[in-house]
C-alpha cells in the first residue's frame, strides 16, 4: 500500500517513522521542540480504562450518527442527498454533490 499524497517532505506511517528520522543527518529541530513534541504525543495516549471506554463510546456514537444519516438518505460528510448510482461493482449510494463530495455507501 502506498500513500497518495503529494508533498516535498516525508509522509510516513508511524511504523516507518524511526527509519525516516534516522535518514536525516542534519538536526532540524532543537531539543526543546523535540521534548514538546514528545510530551504532546504522550498526552494523546489513552492511559486508563475509563479514557479508553469513553473513546470507544465516542467512536460508536459517531458511527451510529453516520449510519442514521445514510439510512435517512443524507450524506454524513456534507449533508447532501444520497442518490442511487450504478458502478463497476454494482449499485451504490453516492452523494448528490459529486464531485465536490465523494461520499459513497453500499
Amino acid at each position: 500500500m502506498s500513500l497518495k499524497v503529494k508533498s516535498k517532505i516525508d509522509v510516513v506511517y508511524t511504523i516507518n517513522l524511526p527509519k525516516t528520522i534516522k535518514k536525516y543527518n542534519i538536526e532540524n529541530i532543537s531539543d526543546l521542540v523535540k521534548e514538546d513534541v514528545y510530551k504532546k504525543l504522550i498526552s494523546l495516549n489513552i492511559d486508563s480504562k475509563e479514557t479508553r471506554k469513553t473513546h470507544v463510546n465516542a467512536i460508536h456514537k459517531t458511527l451510529a450518527e453516520k449510519e442514521t444519516k445514510v439510512n435517512s438518505g443524507f450524506c454524513p460528510k456534507c449533508g447532501g442527498k444520497l442518490v442511487l448510482r450504478n458502478g463497476r461493482y454494482g449499485p451504490f449510494k453516492g452523494c448528490g454533490n459529486f464531485p465536490r463530495c465523494r461520499f459513497i455507501s453500499k
